[in-house]
């Protein structure tokens, strides 16, 4: 280990922020999300509305400065309750695209000028779940009878944004197959896609991209006409074993 950062209060996040990567380098800095500044519960219900999302670190002091509100694009800028999503980003240049896993948008910040918003993208996912609206604050429908449409990663290059996302599973026929069951998640993939879109220069849109479920995590994209790496995804295709398997992957332009 080369270095050890100590920041001047402790992230309340208890599952890691769901998602795999929360790290990214901007100039001399490390941008990530590290929810707990002033004691912000990122479980309350609405922590996105009333928090900066991001914190800004100084790797050789440990000092750091939140940045980054969701814009009013977002229906998480409200007062109203809805299922509580995993916040992914990445950056590119000065420009930062931020998403939530269960809304199909990327929304764009300029780092150089003050964080500014720049502007929202919908990247029209043909189908994407939402279990919409609730009553009452803290309810949990997604993954109890139903499943969202959820982004699953994002990746930023210096042209494009790349989204990977699964599309839901409908509630009949989640409770059909007793979907909520750990036993029953290798079948998730007979009742719903998991795709890849493309996003070039914050507008045009590709199509989408139907990825085998044997593939699970991808571990990053650079460019899109280099190869890049993907885990196998053992859970979902019921194959577990005692060692890790890796695909090289390349995207060919039809």
């Amino acid at each position: 280990m080369k270095q050890e950062i100590k920041l001047s209060f402790l992230s309340q996040s208890q599952d890691g922020g769901g998602f795999i990567k929360n790290l990214e380098y901007y100039n001399d800095s490390l941008i990530s999300f590290y929810p707990g500044r002033d004691g912000a519960n990122p479980y309350e219900p609405h922590f996105i509305r009333d928090n900066f999302l991001l914190e800004k670190i100084d790797p050789k002091t440990g000092g750091s400065v939140p940045l980054i509100r969701i814009p009013s694009t977002s229906r998480y800028s409200s007062d109203k309750y809805f299922e509580r999503p995993t916040i992914q980003f990445g950056i590119s240049g000065n420009k930062l695209h931020l998403a939530l896993s269960n809304e199909p948008m990327i929304h764009i910040y300029d780092l150089n000028n003050g964080e500014t918003y720049l502007n929202t993208i919908d990247f029209k996912p043909s189908k994407f779940l939402d279990n919409g609206e609730h009553p009452e604050k803290n309810q949990y429908i997604s993954y109890f009878k139903m499943l969202d449409g959820r982004i699953h990663q994002l990746f930023v290059t210096d042209k494009e944004t790349i989204v990977l996302y699964r599309e839901g599973i409908e509630e009949d026929i989640f409770i059909q197959n007793e979907f909520k069951l750990r036993e029953n998640y290798p079948k998730y993939k007979d009742f719903q896609n998991q795709v890849l879109k493309i996003i070039i220069q914050d507008s045009i849109l590709s199509n989408e991209i139907i990825v085998p479920y044997n593939i699970g995590s991808i571990l990053n994209i650079e460019k899109l006409d280099k190869p890049f790496y993907a885990l196998r995804n053992d859970e979902f295709i019921g194959e577990e074993q005692d060692f890790i398997t890796f695909y090289k992957l390349q995207l060919e332009k039809k």
